[in-house]
Order: structure tokens, then sequence, then C-alpha cells
């Protein structure tokens, strides 16, 4: 992987955990639906709830569980700066 790369894989992994995660390590509410943030938009690369992956906008979309997600790109990250 180039290391160009790096600041793109910390910021994807930094603005998943920050836009899931409060303060206390709990998950947050999305706004929209006041439901968990617990799965992963792998092409729109955002955090959704149980009902957005329903909805109209991420239609044949792909997901993952946030954690797995944050894991997986962790993984890249720490692979890309050895």
């Amino acid at each position: 992987m180039k290391s160009s790369r790096i600041p793109f894989f910390y910021h994807v992994v930094t603005a998943s955990v920050k836009s899931v995660f409060n303060s206390s390590g709990e998950p947050r509410m999305l706004g929209l639906h006041s439901e968990k943030l617990k799965l992963f938009c792998l092409e729109d690369k955002q955090p959704v709830c149980l009902v957005c992956i329903n909805s109209q906008k991420h239609d044949n979309h792909k997901f993952r569980p946030i954690d797995e997600v944050v894991s997986s790109y962790k993984e890249e990250l720490n692979a890309a700066l050895k």
C-alpha cells in the first residue's frame, strides 16, 4: 500500500470512531432516525443505523458491522506503516 494512502485510512478510522461513539464509548444516536449506528455502508463510507439500510439512498449497498470495519481499516493502516 502506498504511504500517500495512509492519511486517507487514518481519516476513515478516526472519523468512523468519532461519529459512532460518544466520549463515554457508547454508540451515538443517529439524529434522523434516533437509532444507534451499528453498521457501516461500504459504498458511502459512513456509519448507518438499521433503518437507513432499507432506505432508497442505500439501495443495493453492502454493509458491515462498524467494529469489523474499524478493525479492518486499523489493520490496513498498521500494515501501511510498516
